[in-house]
């Protein structure tokens, strides 16, 4: 008898912050920063379904007319133009790209200051939910970025402090100079890309009260498609191995490709939170709908094998 891996719509904790989340994050790159009234009523119907963390980066939207920061200035407005539909949520947002320096990674004392300056001013807000540094620069010593991140923090201007893209070695460094937890790790993670799973990631999320927030859970929407393009032979037969499995666990469950990619993830017991990259009202519903959906752990199991491509052991 197969056993489930039953999925629930209770709230996940945010690591030792104190925060809680719907098991899904709205995340904000995909919006078009030209429109206050459809960012508007996006936020306000993923409100309606329960989302309540808004995911950002003060690099999304840097290839529109608008340029760098338009996304957390179109937030911003947003927040100014219906005040009611961020009312119960909180905004994670993301610092420490910037592409027009050429580096393209900056974590230094001084620019992280100015940059979580920045994000506030174009978001609205007098403290940011919780600040994620958001790839690992090299060329700064953990205990400046550290100094940076609490310095933020007693001033005010951060609640919270997370990491994106950081190996667990970096994880580690980071928060040995800190005062304070981290609290989020945000990560790409999907059937399509497990290392987090079994390269020591997640059980670090674990053993330090990290949460997880998988980035690209859809594996870019390849595992949607089936779309190869760009990829190595290997990743190519890869993908095309785990869709096929996907496709029959979907039709075993009478769902959707993309619901079983997110109930792979919420069934993990690292508590993953996924972010969907959706700005379509029906894409949202159908999000919520893989909270309904029940996989057992021969399925899951199955999703493992296909991307190893040998059985379990």
């Amino acid at each position: 008898m197969a056993l489930s891996l039953p999925l629930s719509k209770d709230a996940r904790p945010m690591g030792q912050s104190g925060l809680t989340s719907f098991p899904l994050a709205f995340g904000t790159m995909g919006l078009n920063p030209e429109s206050v009234s459809d960012a508007v009523a996006v936020i306000e119907h993923a409100r309606s379904l329960g989302f309540d963390q808004i995911d950002s980066a003060d690099i999304y939207g840097y290839k529109s007319p608008l340029g760098f920061g338009s996304i957390e200035a179109l937030l911003g407005k947003a927040r100014e133009a219906s005040p009611e539909a961020f009312k119960g949520t909180f905004t994670a947002t993301k610092g420490g790209i910037n592409k027009e320096l050429g580096a393209p990674y900056v974590q230094s004392r001084d620019y992280i200051t100015s940059a979580c300056e920045a994000s506030l001013k174009r978001l609205g807000v007098e403290t940011i939910d919780l600040y994620y540094i958001h790839r690992p620069d090299m060329l700064t010593h953990p205990e400046e970025l550290a100094g940076a991140l609490e310095a933020l923090k007693a001033a005010g201007k951060i609640q919270h402090i997370g990491v994106s893209n950081f190996t667990a070695p970096q994880v580690s460094a980071l928060a040995s100079y800190l005062d304070s937890p981290i609290v989020a790790h945000q990560l790409e993670i999907s059937p399509f890309e497990i290392s987090p799973m079994t390269g020591g990631l997640l059980d670090q999320c674990m053993e330090m009260q990290i949460a997880p927030i998988a980035w690209s859970p859809l594996g870019h929407g390849r595992l949607i498609t089936g779309n190869t393009e760009g990829l190595s032979t290997d990743k190519a037969a890869r993908l095309l191995r785990i869709k096929a499995v996907i496709d029959a666990i979907a039709l075993k469950h009478k769902t959707d490709n993309a619901s079983v990619c997110l109930a792979f993830l919420l069934a993990h017991p690292a508590k993953i939170i996924p972010i969907t990259g959706t700005i379509k009202t029906k894409r949202l519903d159908e999000a919520v709908a893989a909270l309904e959906c029940t996989l057992d752990r021969e399925d899951w199991y199955s999703i493992i094998e296909a991307y190893n491509g040998v059985r379990m052991p």
